[in-house]
């Protein structure tokens, strides 16, 4: 499954993304992909990622949706689709 949070992702969304990767993992042995677009500005925010949120990548628009049985919208937002959500197949 491919776990994507909302653009410019703030720790809740981190969190929460990851909180669904091991329950994945954990309940039904489901393996995930954890991205993230856009950047993590604040100092506070790129200190969580790391120790919290291991796995995390930061997408590219080259990253294909085809190659994933489901995909998970983390903290999204209908302004985040509107503005930054790629289309199918450029993930």
């Amino acid at each position: 499954m491919l776990i994507l949070t909302r653009y410019n992702p703030d720790p809740d969304g981190l969190v929460a993304s990851q909180a669904l990767a091991v329950l994945l993992d954990q309940t039904w042995g489901m393996s995930s992909r954890r991205i993230y677009y856009g950047t993590v500005d604040q100092a506070i925010n790129r200190a969580m990622l790391r120790p919290l949120t291991p796995g995390w990548k930061r997408g590219s628009m080259s990253l294909k949706i085809d190659h994933y049985s489901a995909v998970a919208l983390v903290d999204w937002h209908y302004s985040d689709a509107c503005l930054s959500t790629p289309t199918r197949g450029q993930y």
